[in-house]
């Protein structure tokens, strides 16, 4: 629920540049929540279907990449691209998450989408964005291991400084401290960079999603080709034609009367 309100937000400010008068970052985003509160329901549950449909088609496009191991050299490659493809695929829930807002924000034909509607196509435009997604992967991959390289210097050498001193008339504890002392240098690191770094490239996905599937629709072909890939994105396609069905679909009691 707190990522839903998180993402409407963002999304709304990508949409008209600012917040309704008299709202502030939080109550919009619990107002968001509130009044889409059967989308919001549902949304842990998209959001495994969708990561782990992703993460097939992904594996899917590591093994052709395997293909070409032979060439000198292209495991590095290949390790890199997965590197970026990961960083990609590890904000997708939130770019999913971003067009369904937005399909409820518009207020338009659109809006009658159903949640899995929604999701299923987010994920085909999510294919159909990838070089703008890409190129967005790629600066955040560089940003994430500088600033984990960077903070990681900043931890180490102030706490292996401290060890030595600790350490200075007891030298076998010396290795232990030292140890101790990368150990906590990487856990503040990460603590660090879930804080600071991960919203930021939160932003930063979803931002190129959006600018990136602007004025485009699903493409039908693409649609039917990661059908054929990934079983978990023909689940979470089959689960948007229940739900269109059950729309349509009049109850029986109702057929009755």
């Amino acid at each position: 629920m707190v990522k839903t309100g998180h993402v409407a937000v963002i999304v709304e400010l990508m949409r008209t540049g600012e917040l309704p008068e008299g709202k502030g970052m939080v109550a919009y985003g619990k107002d968001q929540v509130t009044e889409n509160f059967g989308a919001s329901n549902v949304a842990f549950v998209v959001d495994k279907m969708v990561h782990a449909a992703v993460r097939q088609i992904q594996r899917w496009i590591m093994r052709i990449g395997n293909l070409f191991s032979f060439i000198p050299g292209s495991k590095n490659i290949i390790g890199i691209i997965n590197a970026i493809m990961s960083v990609s695929l590890n904000y997708i829930d939130e770019a999913i998450m971003s067009y369904m807002s937005y399909i409820f924000l518009q207020k338009s034909e659109k809006s009658e989408q159903t949640v899995w509607k929604s999701a299923s196509d987010g994920v085909v435009l999510y294919a159909q964005s990838w070089k703008g997604i890409l190129k967005a992967a790629v600066g955040s991959v560089v940003f994430i291991y500088a600033f984990n390289i960077i903070f990681f210097l900043m931890f180490v050498f102030p706490l292996m400084f401290v060890s030595n001193i600790i350490s200075a008339d007891t030298p076998g504890l010396g290795s232990l401290l030292g140890f101790l002392a990368v150990v906590g240098a990487y856990v503040l690191t990460t603590v660090m960079k879930r804080a600071l770094i991960d919203p930021i490239v939160t932003i930063i996905m979803i931002r190129a999603y959006q600018m990136s599937i602007r004025n485009i629709e699903p493409q039908i072909d693409l649609q039917q080709k990661l059908l054929g890939v990934s079983s978990r994105f023909k689940a979470l396609f089959n689960k948007s034609k229940e739900e269109e069905a059950s729309k349509v679909t009049p109850p029986i009691h109702a057929a009755e009367n």
